[in-house]
């Protein structure tokens, strides 16, 4: 299958809306190989890249894992 770039302008711009929206914490990208959206993590913590169908999955995705980081780290106590 040939593909175009002109075909995938929506989803480029969704994956930018996505990165906008997630801040610094992930590195979002529009992958026209594997057809999905990618998250690739910068913060200290190793995990593995993320990837969904759709915007919203990856969303959920990027959800989950950072609640499971924020579950990881034990409380503040410096009060």
């Amino acid at each position: 299958m040939a593909w175009d770039v002109d075909e995938d302008g929506e989803r480029y711009r969704a994956a930018y809306a996505l990165q906008r929206e997630v801040g610094m914490r992930w590195l979002i990208m529009w992958g026209p190989g594997s057809r999905a959206f990618w998250a690739f993590h910068r913060g200290p913590a190793s995990i593995v890249p993320r990837s969904a169908s759709t915007p919203q999955r990856l969303l959920d995705e990027i959800a989950a894992v950072e609640r499971s980081l924020t579950a990881d780290r034990p409380p503040d106590n410096r009060r």
